[in-house]
């Protein structure tokens, strides 16, 4: 018995290994797709029906209209700054949050979101030591809308012992192969595991 519960860590652990090789091989894949110099060149190409299309007012409109479609018409800001992150009418920039709630809104992938991430904005991937990020992946790799992930944070800090300090660790390879190995459990299950390992995360001055 004892050699069979060896043998079984040994394969949870082979298990994470690979997730966490899969994960940094699919963002250096990310690193080395074609370089957007703003973001309206980004997601216009990204949400353009033809792979490589010129970057023009008229395939800009056609993106943007996409856009809606696929967000259910949600207004992440107000219509202008939108229409600028599509070049259209000036330039603008969404910031972290809403790229989160753009990708769970369209029911994007993990992959689509570190690309939004990465090649958009240009700032970091997810960050799996932030406990928000965890639960914004978790609701997207649930299916979850951007409210019901709210409504998990708050019920998450609710939860959290006043005894525990959130605070800075550099542990987040071990961190992320144990958020895979979760990813898909109900979220009572998952919300467990988060406050067990709550120290993990890294807390707000």
């Amino acid at each position: 018995l004892k050699e069979l519960c060896h043998k079984e860590i040994g394969k949870g652990y082979l298990s994470m290994s690979m997730h966490r090789k899969t994960f940094t091989l699919t963002l250096d894949a990310i690193k080395q797709e074609r370089h957007f110099n703003n973001f309206s060149d980004f997601i216009t190409q990204k949400l353009s029906l033809e792979a490589e299309a010129e970057l023009t007012e008229e395939t800009r409109k056609n993106a943007y209209q996409i856009f809606r479609t696929k967000t259910g018409g949600i207004d992440f800001a107000s219509p202008p700054t939108m229409r600028k992150w599509f070049g259209i009418g000036g330039e603008a920039m969404p910031d972290r949050e809403q790229i989160y709630m753009i990708c769970l809104s369209m029911g994007a992938s993990v992959s689509d979101l570190q690309e939004y991430l990465l090649n958009g904005i240009h700032e970091q991937a997810f960050e799996v030591n932030d406990y928000r990020e965890v639960i914004l992946v978790y609701g997207l790799e649930n299916h979850k809308g951007y409210e019901k992930c709210v409504e998990m944070i708050h019920d998450f800090e609710l939860k959290l012992s006043h005894t525990i300090h959130l605070q800075h660790t550099c542990g987040t390879q071990t961190l992320y192969g144990e958020f895979i190995g979760r990813r898909y459990l109900p979220w009572e299950k998952f919300c467990e595991w988060m406050l067990e390992n709550a120290a993990y995360f890294k807390g707000y001055s």
